[in-house]
């Protein structure tokens, strides 16, 4: 009996503890809305035009973690303010928030409203900061120190920054950088719990098993994380076990010597790709079989009433992927044709063919997509087909309709078959550097009516219109060919009513009636060349592919902080030599993905506090 009561009264009180933690963390979410909300409702957003509506409900939804609905509103804002950097990083938040909770697909979108926020300002800390974030979550280490780096640098009194910077670059094997960094985050916030723990795997990965035997006490006294704490003092002891193995903690002489750059110059991953031999090419077969991939995206975008109202894709593709776009032009081609065939009426006063090359992704197109059907283009993809084409050979797509049409009296019926759709012809040609030479013939036509008035089956001549596009153009593998133009504008201006009485000014409102339609449908193609992931990777092509994706001022962010915090590397150089002489499989069987890990971002008590400081520095 008096078991089952002890029994009770424990759980009773487990209970307690639970709903207490659960009513704690309600309470402070609430007190985060409620200071957010009115941070919202302060004079000076209210009466700013800089905040508009769709950011205002966006904001709205978000706090009531209307996800979906907070990613249309921010959506809507992106047309009104294209050039803002604020619905870009709102709208990227938003979509890494959906992807936390179970959609995986929308970390690709939320790189892309990070990386749109940065190119309309460098200088914004947070997008840097949760696209390293995402960076991190997504094991792209060398990508997160980098944005990390750039978030430190761009506002250095952060000390989440400095943390996330000392997480990835403990999983890139760069320990005086971990050091240093954790170092500082902690010397603007001592009593963090996650940065203890940080810190004491940091020193205990190094060999400096004293220092994190300090952390790890630090840690300990805090009564709320214990389970953190049992977790720190294991793994520092496991370090310090195979630190001892090694007979590395004690040699003095060797950890003396060598420093960060010992560490940077033997710290070296497997190489991803080898030249081919030159003797290779003498028991090559005489029939070229390289390669390439050819990724092709068919876009179609529809708008109406297009003089007040829609968003043309393609022109929300150039402003955002134009940085470095190289422009081409093209040609138009009407044919029409009777019983007697067909024939060309000439170029078209219409041609304004356009393309660029940037580096753009498919999720960069969903992110456009997703922006212009918030505005009321509707806007989807019609394929996405991948086609396979040998060196030097061409390769053909059609996608429409193969109709068969007759001609002629009851008694003489010739039959012609028209294709109607659009067609696409690539010839890959692979460069000796590595880069890709795509030629592109890409055509598309649809009927025309002769007369709106008359069926067209009941027509015995038919007509088409041909749009039609050649280009030649040299492309990194991996790189997108956008290609716009092939579209058609349809207006329409139908009046009908009672004769005299609806020529009469005033009346013919009464008896006559005016309907005026505009349209506009476009085609946006997307090319994308890849060689096969397996074969003729050439050292000099690996290399730009893996700085294509960032720009060389992100890229330097790491230099630039090395180069303002010397001390880091003088300081924790030991470190960096341990780590050098600890390479090989034993290492990395050491380095454990759960050692080390950013804080809860997602919460609202985490998140919320962070979009009230990035709205006050916009204000």
């Amino acid at each position: 009996m008096i078991q089952s009561r002890s029994t009770s009264l424990f759980t009773a009180l487990l209970l307690m503890l639970l709903f207490s933690s659960c009513s704690h963390q309600s309470t402070t979410d609430t007190d985060m809305s409620d200071k957010l909300q009115n941070f919202l409702n302060s004079s000076e957003i209210t009466e700013s035009a800089l905040l508009c509506e769709n950011e205002k409900m966006g904001l709205k939804y978000l706090l009531e973690d209307d996800l979906a609905r907070a990613s249309l509103e921010f959506n809507r804002a992106l047309a009104a303010k294209p050039k803002d950097p604020l619905p870009h990083f709102l709208n990227g938040l938003t979509y890494h928030l959906i992807s936390k909770k179970g959609d995986p697909k929308k970390a690709e979108l939320a790189e892309i409203g990070y990386t749109l926020a940065i190119k309309r300002d460098p200088s914004h800390a947070y997008s840097f900061y949760y696209r390293g974030i995402l960076m991190l979550e997504q094991k792209k280490f060398s990508e997160a120190q980098n944005d990390f780096a750039s978030a430190v640098l761009n506002k250095p009194h952060e000390p989440k920054f400095f943390h996330g910077l000392a997480v990835s670059s403990y999983y890139i094997k760069d320990l005086p950088t971990a050091a240093g960094a954790i170092n500082k985050a902690l010397t603007k916030d001592p009593k963090n719990p996650d940065y203890l723990h940080t810190a004491a795997i940091i020193m205990a990965a190094g060999g400096d098993i004293e220092q994190a035997k300090k952390y790890q006490q630090k840690l300990t006294n805090i009564k709320t994380h214990q389970r953190k704490a049992s977790f720190v003092t294991n793994r520092v002891n496991e370090w310090a076990s195979f630190h001892k193995h090694l007979k590395l903690a004690s040699d003095e002489e060797t950890i003396a010597s060598g420093g960060f750059e010992a560490l940077r110059a033997n710290i070296k991953g497997p190489k991803a790709g080898e030249e081919r031999s030159e003797g290779s090419a003498s028991t090559s077969p005489k029939i070229d079989d390289r390669m390439v991939i050819i990724d092709v995206v068919l876009i179609l975008t529809q708008e109406e009433n297009t003089d007040i109202y829609g968003l043309n894709l393609l022109d929300q593709l150039k402003f955002n992927y134009s940085l470095d776009h190289k422009f081409g032009s093209g040609f138009y081609t009407n044919f029409s044709s009777d019983n007697n065939g067909f024939s060309t009426d000439g170029p078209s006063k219409n041609s304004n063919f356009q393309y660029f090359l940037h580096s753009i992704s498919i999720p960069a197109v969903s992110y456009s997509v997703n922006a212009a059907t918030a505005q009321g283009t509707r806007s989807e993809i019609l394929a996405r087909p991948s086609l396979l084409a040998r060196h030097g050979k061409s390769s053909h797509f059609f996608s429409g309709d193969n109709i068969l049409f007759g001609f002629g009296t009851q008694n003489n019926i010739d039959f012609k078959e028209k294709e109607v759709g659009i067609f696409l012809q690539v010839t890959p040609h692979i460069l000796d550097d590595g880069r890709v030479n795509v030629k592109l013939d890409v055509k598309r036509s649809f009927f025309v009516p002769q007369n709106p008035n008359v069926r067209q089956s009941s027509v015995n001549g038919f007509q088409t219109s041909t749009t039609r596009l050649i280009s030649d153009v040299v492309l990194e593998a991996g790189d997108t060919l956008v290609l716009g133009g092939l579209s058609d504008r349809v207006h329409t201006n139908d009046r009908s009513g009672t004769q005299v009485l609806g020529d009469i000014p005033i009346l013919d409102f009464f008896f006559s009636r005016q309907e005026e339609t505009k349209g506009y449908k476009s085609v946006i193609i997307l090319v994308t060349p890849r060689l096969p992931h397996y074969t003729y990777r050439t050292s000099a092509s690996l290399k730009r592919e893996a700085a294509r994706s960032r720009t060389s001022l992100e890229l330097a962010a790491m230099n630039e902080v090395r180069g303002r915090y010397t001390d880091w590397f003088k300081m924790y150089s030991n470190l960096g030599t341990v780590f050098d002489k600890l390479q090989g499989n034993q290492l990395y069987r050491e380095l454990r993905t759960g050692d080390v890990s950013l804080e809860k971002w997602e919460s609202k008590h985490n998140i919320l506090p962070q979009i009230e400081t990035v709205l006050s520095s916009v204000y």
